[in-house]
């Protein structure tokens, strides 16, 4: 068995923190690096109508209400429901999705608040 002098320990300690922290937080830092969609509703309607996303991708979005009402962020095809009080942001995560088109809707004003997520393959 060979003798280690302080540094090489010091060395191989600091080597194995490493290797265990980036196996342990490995899967953070993939959720880090998801896209972020500002959803904003304003005069009763969306900024973004259609957001695109690839199969298997993963999106952070981020509602705001910037209307003088309460509003409901909904998508029954993603079975979402947040409710915003005027000023207010919701987080909502989405996907992994198949290919396809999911609504999303303010539902007190779904006539023209109203968007889609299109994935493609």
């Amino acid at each position: 068995m060979k003798i280690l002098s302080r540094s090489q320990t010091l060395k191989r300690d600091l080597f194995k923190s490493f290797v265990v922290s980036t196996l342990v937080f490995c899967p953070f830092s993939a959720a880090a690096n998801e896209r972020i969609v500002e959803l904003v509703l304003e005069k009763h309607k969306f900024n973004i109508e259609v957001i695109e996303l690839k199969v298997g991708e993963k999106i952070t979005v981020k509602v705001t209400n910037k209307d003088k009402n309460f509003e409901e962020f909904e998508s029954k095809s993603l079975n979402i429901e947040k409710f915003l009080k005027p000023g207010a942001t919701a987080t909502v995560y989405i996907g992994p999705l198949q290919a396809g088109e999911y609504d999303y809707f303010a539902e007190f004003y779904s006539s023209t608040g109203k968007g889609k997520i299109v994935v493609k393959p």
